[in-house]
């Protein structure tokens, strides 16, 4: 978030090099008051969180489009008890009710169930019909 010396010149030589920032959404370990304050503070589709803009934050349910390519956003993770990390419901709903064809991407950070192991012969990932 600071940068002192040559780094600010560095960092800024990065960003210019690239098209667009790098847009990420909410997983289960990131400071979840701070990404809301940012998001309420800014105007949608996505939030700068560095003084380079070169991240920015994605809210759930949000749907943008690069090009021809319509990419929706749905942070979080599957959780037994609802809290900041979980899969907010509201937002997995809104997706699925824009219907088939709406987007192209589906961003998430939970994995589809069964694509990977936590520990031997234990399946993770967001189980179909959430």
């Amino acid at each position: 978030m600071q940068a002192e010396g040559r780094l600010p010149e560095l960092l800024q030589k990065i960003r210019d090099s690239f098209v667009s920032p790098i847009y990420f959404l909410r997983g289960n370990h990131e400071d979840f008051e701070y990404l809301n304050q940012l998001e309420s503070e800014h105007t949608p589709p996505s939030a700068p969180v560095d003084p380079f803009d070169l991240y920015r934050s994605v809210p759930d349910g949000t749907v943008m489009e690069f090009g021809d390519t319509r990419i929706a956003f749905l942070g979080g993770i599957e959780t037994k008890v609802l809290d900041a990390r979980s899969i907010d419901g509201r937002y997995y709903e809104a997706l699925k009710a824009m219907g088939a064809g709406s987007f192209d991407v589906l961003v998430t950070h939970d994995p589809p169930h069964g694509i990977s192991n936590r520990l031997p012969g234990q399946s993770s990932g967001l189980e179909a019909g959430y």
